[in-house]
């Protein structure tokens, strides 16, 4: 069986598209640690609902606390 999902017209992604959203991680993730939560924050408002997914695990096998990655996270 085959499922077709509909993207809402977003098209072909970029080519680089993972390497970028690692760069926001690691932005995320040099901001929270430092502090600056409201940066952090605003960052993740960019992303899409699978690249929160992607950088909240990724903030969790880095050691960072459930609470920091909601209050960093959270829509």
């Amino acid at each position: 069986m085959l499922t077709v999902i509909d993207g809402d017209g977003a098209g072909a992604r970029p080519s680089n598209r993972h390497k970028k959203i690692l760069e926001t991680a690691r932005h995320i993730e040099r901001h929270v640690r430092a502090g600056h939560f409201s940066i952090g924050q605003t960052l993740a408002k960019a992303l899409t609902p699978i690249e929160r997914a992607f950088v909240t695990e990724r903030m969790f096998r880095n050691g960072l606390g459930e609470d920091i990655v909601v209050r960093v996270l959270a829509p």
